[in-house]
């Protein structure tokens, strides 16, 4: 049912120093691979990043330029008004 090794008593520490010889392989290739791996997702979450901060810039300028814009509407249409009241005020004083 079963396969079964038999596995002599002088066998033992040869193949124990070949398991323990793997397994540093295995963990030697396995380091830098996962190295590699942290580092690309590193510069990927840099790179989002990046896009991020470019595009709140764009957003922050966008909304500068609009508060820029509301102020001077905001100024223009002060004038404005000063303007008709000072057109009513002489319209009186001429009596219209």
């Amino acid at each position: 049912m079963f396969f079964r090794i038999s596995i002599s008593k002088e066998d033992r520490p040869f193949l124990i120093r070949v398991f323990i010889g793997f397994l540093i392989g295995m963990i030697s290739a396995g380091v830098p691979l996962y190295q590699k791996y942290e580092e690309r997702k590193v510069q990927k979450d840099n790179e989002i990043f990046e896009v991020q901060m470019r595009k709140l810039t764009k957003v922050q300028t966008s909304i500068n330029g609009l508060s820029e814009f509301i102020r001077q509407q905001k100024e223009q249409l002060r004038q404005s008004q000063q303007t008709v009241e000072l057109l009513k005020k002489r319209g009186m004083c001429l009596g219209l």
